[in-house]
């Protein structure tokens, strides 16, 4: 006499109506339930570049709105090097610099 592991019409069932529940139910438990806040405004930033090739990840990061993205409102100051770019972070003009 062998002996079949199937299971029976009504595990089957059971196992069937939690799945129901569970994509019914699916959706709804990820949402919270706070209200969603508006946006904060964006953070005034400027910041000085030295315009070297070592520091277009910063011009292309600008170019591509990724500061926006994170809520800062970027003003970029391109200087000629970034010997000028960091007297500009030490004399106040600035709140950060990039220099190669």
């Amino acid at each position: 006499m062998t002996t079949t592991n199937r299971p029976t019409k009504a595990k089957t069932a059971a196992q069937l109506a939690v799945l129901c529940a569970l994509i019914a139910l699916g959706p709804g438990l990820g949402c919270s339930c706070k209200p969603q806040q508006p946006p904060k405004p964006a953070t005034p930033v400027t910041m000085a570049v030295g315009m070297l090739p070592l520091t277009s990840l910063a011009i292309i990061a600008d170019y591509e709105r990724l500061f926006s993205r994170e809520g800062v409102a970027l003003t970029v100051k391109k200087c000629a090097t970034g010997v000028i770019a960091m007297d500009a972070l030490l004399a106040g003009d600035t709140q950060i610099a990039v220099a190669g």
